[in-house]
């Protein structure tokens, strides 16, 4: 289970980790732990057993990289940032299949270049007398190579993770009367 929240009130966000763990331990018996925060006064707040290994050696003050993957994406936690890393796979079918699977992208932001490589796996596919472990054909290969080729660029991708609201006030009163028209309520 994955789960991720943006909270600039550092005692708001370790209360609201601290209650779902309780809730998730008497409701289901299950234990959150592998917490990661961008925030060493946040980690601090949690016992070592229930921080991710690569959290608790980490210097928030340096330059240092500390990549925590989530979803298919990589999350570099001191800069805050989601990044994409790919795996070099061989250059057939059942390569090209696994590639794009690898890439997950629950939240949209590469779609449009998954979608190349999807339509690229569907003519491989539609290729009956292709097996999953032969060399695909030269005109898959072209284009096979130049969608990769095109996926480099995704390694240079930084997207910025923290998403709050300027005004908590506002969201709260449209959330608000937005949960009172979906129970069918009018106040």
């Amino acid at each position: 289970m994955c789960f991720s929240v943006s909270e600039t009130n550092l005692e708001e966000i370790v209360s609201l980790i601290k209650r779902t763990q309780e809730r998730l331990i008497t409701g289901g018996k299950i234990r959150l732990h592998k917490i990661v925060s961008n925030n060493s006064e946040v980690v601090k707040s949690f016992e070592t057993k229930d921080l991710a290994e690569s959290i608790t050696e980490i210097d928030f003050n340096s330059e240092s990289t500390c990549l925590q993957r989530s979803l298919g994406l990589c999350w570099n936690v001191v800069k805050d940032i989601f990044t994409y890393q790919l795996s070099k796979k061989p250059f057939t079918k059942r390569g090209l299949l696994s590639v794009i699977s690898g890439i997950f992208d629950p939240l949209g932001f590469i779609a449009p270049v998954i979608l190349g490589g999807r339509l690229i796996m569907r003519e491989a596919v539609q290729n009956n007398s292709l097996d999953w472990d032969d060399p695909l054909p030269d005109d898959l290969l072209s284009d096979w190579q130049r969608w990769k080729q095109s996926l480099q660029d995704l390694e240079t991708l930084e997207i910025g993770r923290p998403f709050t609201s300027q005004s908590l006030n506002d969201s709260t009163e449209c959330e608000s009367t937005l949960l009172r028209r979906i129970k069918g309520r009018r106040d």
